[in-house]
């Protein structure tokens, strides 16, 4: 992420997230990025469907693992990069309702 490791990481601290959730954010994003290998501002909403398509079908990622992923990328569009347009196209997932 380069660059955006930083920014993220210290727009995480300024919004008062707690460490365990700037580690996991940051190790989503690194995820991501590691998937594709190209720089996140360079990634578009299809590689979003690529990658939500990937963790849901490929993985098995249960719901909280999703959501995790999809507040990660949310809040580094929205707030890194800010997007604000981009949200809409990270979708959450339903949560079953056999979940507790």
């Amino acid at each position: 992420m380069g660059i955006f490791f930083e920014r993220m990481y210290n727009m995480l601290k300024i919004h008062g997230m707690s460490n365990s959730t700037i580690k996991n954010y940051l190790t989503e994003m690194r995820k991501f990025v590691q998937f594709f290998m190209i720089s996140p501002d360079k990634l578009t909403k299809e590689h979003i469907y690529q990658y939500q398509s990937y963790l849901v079908n490929d993985k098995n990622v249960g719901y909280s693992s999703f959501r995790i992923s999809v507040n990660a990328l949310r809040f580094f569009y929205n707030k890194v990069l800010g997007w604000e347009w981009f949200i809409k196209y990270i979708p959450y997932q339903k949560k079953s309702p056999y979940s507790r």
